[in-house]
């Protein structure tokens, strides 16, 4: 019995001391706030809109629209997204101004 207290003593102790430990945590949460919040990371994510075959009309009006963009961010109707089997086209509006890049 004593030997295996002696182990257990022995490989307890070689662990992180709880300052170690605390950093490493630390130093884990920094680096995944910081890849959530860049550019293409989750937190960036405003909506997550499924697709249905054919149109997919898009706005800031929530009458008439399947995907409804924050109020005062887009015209009431702004266009629509087009699925036919895995293609997807984009049908906008002039007074949507969408830009890409």
């Amino acid at each position: 019995m004593i030997l295996g207290g002696l182990l257990f003593a022995a490989l307890f102790a070689a662990g992180p001391s709880p300052d170690a430990h605390r950093a490493e945590i630390e130093s884990w949460r920094a680096r995944r706030m910081a890849s959530l919040k860049k550019d293409d990371g989750w937190l960036t994510l405003v909506g997550l809109f499924w697709l249905e075959q054919g149109e997919n009309r898009f706005g800031g009006g929530k009458k008439g629209n399947r995907i409804v963009f924050p109020e005062g961010s887009a015209p009431a109707s702004a266009g629509s997204l087009d699925l036919a089997g895995e293609t997807v086209t984009i049908h906008a509006k002039p007074e949507a101004n969408l830009t890409a890049g």
